[in-house]
């Protein structure tokens, strides 16, 4: 566990598609609660078979236009914070998961592991590029994890975040 969350090896990203939605299938969840529905859904139904709910169908928009868009799945209720967050932290500089945690939670409550750079390199890390040819950044990040648990624990300080601002 890292986090305390479960980690499962797949050997590609679209047998981990189909694993998420496996397991949000058999979970018993009737609540989806995600930042900002319709980038992630989509990418995910993109990458491989992401269907969902009772009829195990794949996220589709319900809503398009630009601020009412909407995700929906047959059976699920889909809370999208970022919605939220649109509208309550308007006047923010941007609705940002990262901004919208410190200005709830505290600045000192929620900070980014990783950058988007060093996640983009603990990818190509995690399929198959030399770790010793990493960043000095991401080699310190690696002292004593490997890349598929350093990401672990950055996207489970994500989900922690979401629980908390509920």
């Amino acid at each position: 566990p890292v986090n305390g969350y479960e980690m499962k090896h797949c050997p590609d990203e679209s047998m981990l598609v189909e694993a998420v939605a496996q397991y949000s299938r058999t979970s018993g969840a009737t609540i989806l609660v995600v930042y900002n529905a319709p980038y992630d859904a989509i990418q995910l139904r993109e990458a491989g078979n992401f269907e969902l709910g009772e009829l195990r169908a794949e996220p589709k928009k319900v809503a398009t236009t630009p601020f009412f868009e909407r995700i929906g799945v047959q059976g699920m209720d889909v809370l999208d914070l970022l919605r939220w967050a649109r509208i309550q932290y308007s006047f923010l500089p941007n609705q940002k998961l990262v901004t919208i945690g410190k200005r709830v939670l505290g600045e000192e409550a929620f900070s980014k592991e990783i950058s988007y750079e060093e996640q983009a390199e603990l990818e190509r890390i995690c399929k198959g590029k030399d770790p010793t040819t990493a960043s000095t950044a991401v080699q310190q990040k690696l002292a004593g994890r490997s890349a598929p648990e350093v990401i672990a624990s950055y996207v489970g300080g994500d989900v922690e975040v979401l629980a908390k601002l509920l």
